[in-house]
């Protein structure tokens, strides 16, 4: 099959983190490909970890607080994603609930009026999670304090 994927699935490149390339997807506006880069797929598997913390919350209330994830390949290398809106930043709350732990400006968004975590593939999700227990967010500085 080879690269074939990439004629199909991928448009123009939306951004770029450590471990992935981000796609706007050919299938859909509303959708994003995640592609794991090639040089660390042996080591983190950020698109298998955001795939397995959205099965599990997927039909829980706090999935609200998360980008849905559509389709991961079998080797895990694409993710599909709904698409986040990063453009308003003056709208982020002040607070996010405490299981979030890899808090910077880029792993937030908006899906319509929705605030989001769109990249929670290397974020460790602490304690249960539960949206009682809130902390404050500095998004000028893109870290949390208590």
């Amino acid at each position: 099959m080879g690269n074939e994927y990439k004629d199909i699935l991928l448009g123009k490149k939306l951004g770029e983190g450590c471990y992935r390339n981000v796609y706007q997807c050919k299938l859909g506006y509303n959708l994003v490909v995640k592609v794991e880069k090639d040089e660390y797929n042996e080591y983190d598997f950020h698109n298998i970890k955001e795939w397995n913390i959205w099965k599990e919350i997927e039909y829980a209330d706090i999935c609200k607080w998360f980008a849905p994830c559509y389709h991961i390949s079998p080797n895990g290398k694409i993710l599909i994603q709904e698409k986040v809106e990063f453009s308003r930043r003056k709208d982020y709350p002040e607070k996010i609930p405490s299981f979030f732990t890899d808090i910077q400006l880029a792993n937030f968004g908006f899906i319509k009026d929705r605030f989001v975590c769109s990249d929670y593939g290397s974020t460790v999700v602490t304690g249960s999670f539960s949206e009682n227990k809130m902390k404050k967010t500095d998004w000028n500085l893109g870290e949390t304090r208590n």
